[in-house]
């Protein structure tokens, strides 16, 4: 028994096709990079496949609501990017000048320093 074909699924299949290459070529413009791109691309669309009454029958509107929502990606991996070298650097720079141990050595004769002046 074959089951009648969704239109939704149908219209946003269509969208895939036709919007695919264009959402690509915006989020390389963004500055992603070729798998970082594919892989947003793929997230913009599984958001709209997931979002329920989602309409793709107006191409402008639905490339509008792919682009936005692969840029919203984007600057969420660019975050957790900047987030993840900020702090591997604070690491670098404790470790160089505190290291693992005597932190509270330095601490207290910081405090004696401020009780002196």
């Amino acid at each position: 028994m074959s089951h009648p074909p969704d239109r939704a699924a149908e219209r946003l299949a269509t969208a895939i096709e036709r919007h695919r290459a264009a959402l690509w070529r915006y989020l390389r413009v963004l500055g992603a990079d070729d798998a970082t791109a594919d892989d947003l691309v793929q997230e913009a669309f599984v958001v709209a496949l997931q979002r329920p009454g989602f309409d793709a029958s107006t191409p402008a509107a639905t490339f509008a609501f792919l682009r936005t929502t692969a840029r919203h990606r984007w600057l969420k991996s660019q975050r957790r990017r900047v987030t993840r070298r900020e702090v591997a650097h604070a690491d670098e720079l404790w470790q160089q000048q505190c290291g693992d141990d005597g932190v509270d050595d330095y601490l207290e004769a910081l405090r004696a320093c401020v009780d002196e002046l």
